[in-house]
Protein backbone atom coordinates (compact mmCIF):
# COMPACT_ATOMS: atom_id res chain seq x y z
CA UNK A 1 0.00 0.00 0.00
CA UNK A 2 2.82 2.38 0.91
CA UNK A 3 4.48 1.86 -2.48
CA UNK A 4 1.20 2.61 -4.26
CA UNK A 5 0.64 5.79 -2.21
CA UNK A 6 4.18 6.97 -2.94
CA UNK A 7 3.87 6.18 -6.67
CA UNK A 8 0.64 8.21 -6.85
CA UNK A 9 2.28 11.12 -5.00
CA UNK A 10 -0.49 11.23 -2.41
CA UNK A 11 0.23 13.13 0.82
CA UNK A 12 -0.49 10.32 3.29
CA UNK A 13 2.43 10.30 5.74
CA UNK A 14 1.23 7.54 8.07
CA UNK A 15 -0.81 4.34 7.75
CA UNK A 16 -2.01 2.33 10.75
CA UNK A 17 -3.34 -1.19 10.37
CA UNK A 18 -4.86 -3.26 13.17
CA UNK A 19 -5.94 -6.88 12.68
CA UNK A 20 -8.01 -8.97 15.06
CA UNK A 21 -8.89 -12.64 14.68
CA UNK A 22 -11.90 -14.40 16.18
CA UNK A 23 -12.82 -18.06 15.96
CA UNK A 24 -16.36 -19.37 15.83
CA UNK A 25 -16.29 -22.76 17.52
CA UNK A 26 -19.99 -23.63 17.33
CA UNK A 27 -21.27 -25.17 14.12
CA UNK A 28 -18.80 -25.01 11.26
CA UNK A 29 -15.36 -23.89 12.48
CA UNK A 30 -14.67 -20.40 11.14
CA UNK A 31 -11.95 -17.83 11.71
CA UNK A 32 -12.86 -14.18 11.03
CA UNK A 33 -10.18 -11.53 10.56
CA UNK A 34 -11.15 -7.89 11.07
CA UNK A 35 -8.78 -5.33 9.55
CA UNK A 36 -8.97 -1.63 10.44
CA UNK A 37 -6.91 0.77 8.31
CA UNK A 38 -6.55 4.38 9.41
CA UNK A 39 -4.52 7.31 8.14
CA UNK A 40 -2.92 10.28 9.89
CA UNK A 41 -4.60 12.67 7.45
CA UNK A 42 -8.00 12.82 5.77
CA UNK A 43 -8.17 11.04 2.42
CA UNK A 44 -10.75 11.25 -0.35
CA UNK A 45 -13.47 8.69 -0.97
CA UNK A 46 -11.73 7.76 -4.23
CA UNK A 47 -8.45 7.17 -2.39
CA UNK A 48 -10.23 5.03 0.22
CA UNK A 49 -11.88 2.90 -2.45
CA UNK A 50 -8.62 2.36 -4.31
CA UNK A 51 -6.64 1.57 -1.15
CA UNK A 52 -9.23 -1.03 -0.10
CA UNK A 53 -8.73 -2.68 -3.50
CA UNK A 54 -4.95 -2.63 -2.99
CA UNK A 55 -5.27 -4.08 0.54
CA UNK A 56 -7.46 -6.91 -0.76
CA UNK A 57 -4.87 -7.77 -3.42
CA UNK A 58 -1.95 -8.14 -1.01
CA UNK A 59 -0.40 -11.64 -0.89
CA UNK A 60 -1.46 -12.32 2.71
CA UNK A 61 -5.09 -11.37 1.99
CA UNK A 62 -5.10 -13.64 -1.06
CA UNK A 63 -3.75 -16.58 0.97
CA UNK A 64 -6.28 -16.11 3.77
CA UNK A 65 -9.22 -15.79 1.37
CA UNK A 66 -8.25 -18.81 -0.71
CA UNK A 67 -8.55 -22.50 -0.09
CA UNK A 68 -5.81 -23.70 2.23
CA UNK A 69 -4.52 -27.28 2.16
CA UNK A 70 -2.09 -28.58 4.76
CA UNK A 71 -0.03 -31.59 3.72
CA UNK A 72 1.82 -33.27 6.59
CA UNK A 73 4.46 -35.95 6.26
CA UNK A 74 6.31 -37.89 8.93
Amino acid sequence: MRMYIDRKGWDIPEINIAVNAEQELEGEFETVFSRQITFSTEITTEQKERLIQIANKCPVSKILKGKITINTQL
